[in-house]
């Protein structure tokens, strides 16, 4: 008996650290940051103030896209009572980041704006309301636990071990810790599942007796009016009271009592349930307008047609990482490793059952057993079905923590048939630990860090790499410095483009940052558009000297013309449908336009072209301080052009060394007694890709169009080549193969023979 007590009071501790870790979370967890939280409290609201529910055929909320007006009204009846007491005419609604919704994460994770001011303790208004309404999804998920621990009890008299660790793990997973923090129906129909769970074990493994009876139709019946999904729960029932009624007619035990109790039960739910769904029918025409659309699917369908079975490995691997660890809006979560961890241990698990059921072959366990993993498959099958009717790829882990106690159940008594009878209960402490362990760091390790806003720096944290700007935008923020690495991409690569922001003055709206990398003819090769601080730092919250840091990463599309030398473009934007730019100042105050246009970045295929040309050459061109350009080769087709001013060429330029400086190519044509008669000057690549951005042995192939004088002589003309450097306009040292310096500098291309006016020749377009 003594020991008996020591495990009730261990199992009261748990339940008791489950409710300070709720609470721990429901502060750490900023407001909105759950799936349709906002949607839930409007609801909590609604009943608070006008003390009835909504109508279920209007929205309460046009922020996000789903609204919950149509739920069952249990929950929010609940968590409305503390809410009855706070003044919640405010006004206060989200301000929505857009760009929260792609699903990547890169536009942040948070999908609401949070001003610091106003969610901050002591909490006024909506904001204490909410957090009232968190209280009571604390309280709630915490009654789950006492029929967890009473379960495993009745299950296992004697392995109490087996008792604390199953109710360790229900009441520190931390998905379901994040559930019972936050706004929303599913924390209650988890805890009313746990109860369901623990009155049908108990009817199917006992004498009958009406209180079980009872218990579980209540539960059931509150299970519905909280929240759709709690249908699932039926078979198990169903099979409970088909066993209870089986063996008391053996048995002979069979009384009035026993029907009149399963008629209670029965009136009591059909009258809640029955009193809900006549209300729907009388407001909007369906006994469920929620799942309308799904019930029509059906009887066009039928049952099992037109199921996407092809979706179902995903959605299994989608329901089983966000059945345990998933927050935010689905959005915040661990690395892979935490999940292959987990999926050995239900694996060890699952291998422990069978191998405990081999074992012991008792009939209480092996039914219990069997009670158990029904539970957890009825739970799962119902929202499976629901998405693989509707072609859906995502089985939210939250539709499946009714399952919860069967699954924590199975785990400890699962993972403890590995070991010696003597050792198995370290084998539920170690769990317990394990699962204690990462519920404390979920808050602080993972969550809290992803709605941080950026720190804020001084002038002496610029490192020495960042690349000064100082342009400023309206005057109202300041783009301070930049940094890009690496130094040259590829196509389908990332390039990190660092910005330091300062404020300058209040703003009071919330501007998007468009980053784009532009490369040739200015084509965006790749671009991230959303909230500074990636969301969490809007620039409505942004106060005058405030200095920070962001990475914007950019993928480079595939397909894009190369090599070229990208140059970073940033904006500041309203991202509305006109699009209103704040405009941009150099220093000096002199204006830019839009954006702000800066640095330099080569963008080169990832395998280099294998290039052959028509002329070989071998020409050299040195700088002073040891760069080294060779002219390779030369496509120049006939020399002999008659008929047109065009002449079209292709240099192939190799960089041996370093370059360092940019160079403009020179095309010099001079006649047979080597005067200058022509001349066509112009950067290489059109100016797309500088010769300081060259590779060293890349090749690099500049076509050129040479136009030709209308009014040029007939004659023979020698072309020529070479670089040089603006402003000062002093060639590079060229040089033949032997070492010899080139006379001017200028390297002989080919001759051009002209014979003849230049006349240019059009040609016919027929449209249709």
């Amino acid at each position: 008996m003594r020991l008996k007590h020591r495990t009730h009071w261990l199992a009261m501790a748990i339940l008791l650290a489950h409710l300070a870790l709720s609470v721990l979370y429901s502060v750490v967890v900023p407001l909105w940051e759950a799936h349709d939280e906002w949607a839930h409290y409007k609801f909590v609201e609604y009943v608070a103030r006008h003390r009835a529910l909504p109508p279920p055929d209007q929205r309460l909320t046009e922020e996000y896209q789903y609204d919950e007006a149509t739920q069952p009204p249990l929950y929010y009846l609940l968590a409305a009572l503390p809410v009855l007491a706070v003044d919640t005419d405010d006004g206060l609604t989200p301000v929505v980041n857009p760009y929260a919704t792609r699903g990547t994460g890169e536009g942040g994770v948070n999908f609401a704006i949070h001003d610091p001011q106003v969610e901050r303790f002591p909490w006024r208004g909506t904001v204490l309301a909410a957090h009232l309404a968190r209280l009571m999804s604390a309280l709630m998920g915490t009654v789950g636990g006492l029929a967890t621990y009473l379960l495993a009890r009745f299950l296992w008299p004697k392995q109490p071990f087996l008792a604390l660790g199953s109710t360790a793990l229900y009441a520190f997973a931390p998905q379901f810790l994040f559930i019972n923090s936050v706004i929303t129906n599913d924390v209650l129909v988890s805890v009313l599942g746990a109860w369901a769970l623990y009155f049908a074990v108990r009817l199917a493994l006992e004498p009958p007796r009406g209180s079980m009876l009872l218990g579980l139709a209540l539960s059931l019946a509150l299970a519905v009016l909280t929240k759709l999904t709690a249908l699932a729960l039926l078979p198990l029932a169903v099979l409970a009271v088909a066993i209870s009624l089986g063996r008391a007619g053996r048995a002979g035990h069979l009384s009035r009592d026993f029907w009149r109790w399963l008629g209670v039960g029965l009136g009591i739910a059909v009258l809640a349930v029955g009193g809900w769904l006549w209300r729907n029918r009388l407001v909007t025409g369906h006994l469920l307008p929620r799942f309308q659309e799904q019930i029509n699917l059906v009887t066009r369908r039928g049952l099992l047609q037109g199921l996407a079975w092809g979706h179902l490995p995903r959605l299994l691997r989608y329901g089983f990482r966000t059945f345990w660890a998933s927050f935010g809006w689905g959005n915040v979560g661990p690395g892979e490793a935490v999940f292959t961890v987990l999926a050995v241990l239900c694996a060890l698990a699952a291998g422990g059952v069978l191998l405990g059921l081999w074992r012991e072959r008792r009939a209480r366990p092996e039914w219990g057993v069997g009670l158990l993993v029904l539970h957890a498959l009825c739970v799962v099958a119902l929202p499976l079905y629901l998405e693989l009717r509707s072609g859906g790829l995502l089985l939210r882990g939250r539709y499946l923590l009714p399952a919860l106690p069967a699954v924590a159940l199975l785990l400890t008594w699962g993972l403890s048939q590995w070991l010696p009878a003597r050792e198995r209960k370290w084998a539920a402490l170690a769990l317990s630990l394990l699962v204690l362990a990462a519920a404390l760091w979920v808050p602080f390790g993972l969550i809290r860090p992803a709605y941080a806003p950026p720190p804020l720096l001084s002038e002496a944290d610029l490192p020495a790499q960042a690349q000064r700007l100082g342009v400023t935008f309206d005057g109202q923020a300041e783009l301070v410095a930049y940094d890009l690495w690496p130094q040259a991409v590829h196509p389908g690569e990332g390039l990190a483009v660092t910005l330091w922001w300062r404020g300058l003055a209040p703003m009071d709206k919330n501007y998007t940052v468009g980053v784009h990398l532009l490369g040739a003819g200015e084509q965006s090769y790749g671009s991230r558009n959303h909230y500074p601080g990636n969301g969490n730092f809007a620039t409505t919250l942004w106060r005058p000297g405030d200095l920070f840091r962001e990475t914007y990463w950019l993928k480079i599309a595939e397909g894009v013309p190369v090599p070229v030398g990208g140059r970073v473009a940033v904006a500041l934007f309203v991202d509305e449908q006109e699009q209103v730019h704040l405009p941009a100042y150099d220093p000096q105050g002199n204006p830019l336009g839009e954006r702000a246009v800066f640095g330099r970045v080569p963008v080169r295929a990832a395998q280099p072209p294998a290039y052959a040309w028509e002329t070989p050459l071998r020409y050299t061109l040195e700088e002073a301080g040891g760069g080294r350009i060779t002219l390779a080769g030369v496509d120049g087709g006939t020399p002999q052009r008659p008929w047109g001013r065009i002449y079209p060429l292709t240099l192939y330029w190799r960089a041996e060394a370093p370059v360092q400086g940019d160079y403009i190519v020179f095309m010099h044509l001079l006649d047979a007694d080597g005067r200058f008669v022509f001349g066509q000057d112009g950067p290489p690549c059109g100016g797309e890709y500088p010769t300081d951005l060259w590779a060293v042995g890349e090749v690099v192939r500049d076509e050129r169009l040479l136009r030709l004088p209308a009014d040029l002589p007939a004659g023979v003309y020698q072309l020529r080549t070479g670089l040089y450097r603006l402003p000062e306009g002093e060639r590079l040292p060229a040089y033949d193969a032997t070492g010899a310096r080139m006379t001017d500098d200028a390297i002989p291309l080919l001759e051009l023979v002209v014979t003849g006016e230049v006349h240019q020749c059009f040609l016919p377009c027929v449209l249709r």
